[in-house]
């Protein structure tokens, strides 16, 4: 998943990133309330902790 970030990766874009992704679709927010397809919710849910995991992997394992 990490292929597609520029290289190399500016060390302020994976915190960065984490505390977007923490505001704008936090875990009980509406966001993940509002799915009416159980499959389709868990399947977002399987990209965005990819993502959420290759963040971390990056920023050494500390989001802001």
């Amino acid at each position: 998943m990490s292929e597609w970030l520029p290289k190399p990766i500016p060390s302020d874009l994976a915190p960065n990133a984490l505390q977007a992704l923490d505001v704008a679709i936090p875990p009980e927010g509406w966001f993940w309330r509002s799915w009416v397809d159980d499959r389709d919710r868990a399947e977002t849910q399987a990209v965005i902790e990819s993502l959420w995991a290759v963040l971390l992997g990056i920023s050494g394992g500390e989001s802001q």
